[in-house]
């Protein structure tokens, strides 16, 4: 994370010009400011109203952990600035090779919720061998029909594709249809679990829709990622939901800030985006009881689960450092490493035999 200096005198530019004499404006860059408290004082409680949309909009307009749309297989100029902003234009190459083998989970059958383009969709996922792709094991569970526990094979509730495309702008579909939940970790995921619980799974891949050939695999490493080590992830964030827990006089102020959070992102939710920023902390962390855990502070929204993390370092090839599962409250993001999951990985084809 940036220092807190760095972060507060930007937070009196997050808001548009005609917003600034808004009712509201004084008391959402209030709710950012104490936000910003939340992140660097632990004694602050977590429950702080709006604590994710002002916290992801507070890093991206600052840039330090910028965010770019990939359109036509090309990744955007990255929206922000700072040194992280130079960094993805020097390695947009990996960016976009990387972004090639990510897809959004879709159903046509689902109802889209409206911000979605018109289907609806649960989350990201990337190929990592031939017909075979991974993402979360929370995200195939929307996918399974009858008892999600154990590892599988699973079979699927309907008709499910993975869309290489899945661009702003753009109508094109590169869909491949998903056959089965091949194999997942064996608890349960829901709606949330601790870090002892396995959120990975495989899914079989089938024919594309329209002739398509399969993008590449990606190369899955065992080496554990270091503390400060600059990362990458691709993926389809969804529009972030507001929850409002306080008094019905915040309300307002909750909306305003989520009106700022809109213009920060343009709108534009679940579409092909890359991130970047850097690991946090490595496997053994507080709290992280089997040693598979990384956190990392990229940005990311809901619809990032199943999202590749991926080096970002210079003069090294593509690479997957981890599987994106999730976070809390904005401090910080988690991601699975796959040393100790070798032999599971090996088995089904996700790392060679």
């Amino acid at each position: 994370m940036p220092g807190r200096g760095d972060i507060e005198q930007h937070i009196d530019t997050l808001l548009p010009r005609d917003w600034q004499e808004t009712p509201f404006s004084r008391p959402t860059i209030d709710l950012f400011r104490s936000t910003v408290d939340q992140i660097y004082d632990p004694s602050v409680p977590d429950d702080h109203v709006l604590d994710d949309f002002a916290v992801e909009a507070i890093v991206i307009a600052d840039g330090s952990r910028p965010v770019s749309f990939i359109e036509d297989g090309k990744m955007l100029p990255p929206m922000g600035n700072g040194p992280f902003i130079d960094l993805m234009n020097r390695q947009a190459a990996t960016i976009e090779t990387i972004g090639r083998s990510v897809g959004r989970v879709e159903s046509d059958v689902r109802i889209a919720e409206p911000w979605m383009d018109g289907v609806f969709y649960a989350g990201s996922a990337f190929v990592v061998g031939p017909d075979l792709a991974m993402t979360n094991r929370h995200v195939a569970e929307i996918m399974i029909r009858g008892g999600k526990a154990g590892s599988g094979p699973f079979p699927l509730n309907g008709l499910w594709w993975l869309n290489f495309a899945g661009e702003h702008g753009s109508s094109v579909r590169r869909r491949f249809a998903v056959l089965e939940v091949l194999w997942a970790g064996s608890d349960v995921v829901g709606t949330g679990s601790g870090l002892d619980v396995l959120d990975m799974a495989l899914l079989r891949l089938g024919p594309a829709e329209a002739g398509d050939v399969l993008p590449g695999a990606l190369a899955l490493t065992l080496d554990e990622p270091g503390e400060g080590q600059t990362v990458g992830i691709v993926g389809y964030p969804g529009r972030p939901r507001i929850v409002v827990e306080k008094p019905d006089d915040q309300l307002a102020c909750a909306e305003e800030a989520e009106r700022a959070l809109l213009k920060v992102f343009d709108n534009r939710f679940g579409f092909k985006r890359a991130a970047s920023g850097e690991v946090d902390a490595q496997p053994g962390f507080d709290g992280d009881v089997r040693g598979w855990t990384i956190r990392h502070d990229v940005s990311t929204l809901g619809g990032n689960s199943g999202s590749p993390i991926f080096d970002l370092g210079p003069g090294r090839p593509p690479r997957v450092l981890a599987l994106h599962f999730g976070g809390c409250t904005r401090r910080t993001n988690y991601g699975t490493v796959f040393d100790k999951l070798a032999d599971d990985l090996r088995r089904y084809g996700a790392l060679p035999g």
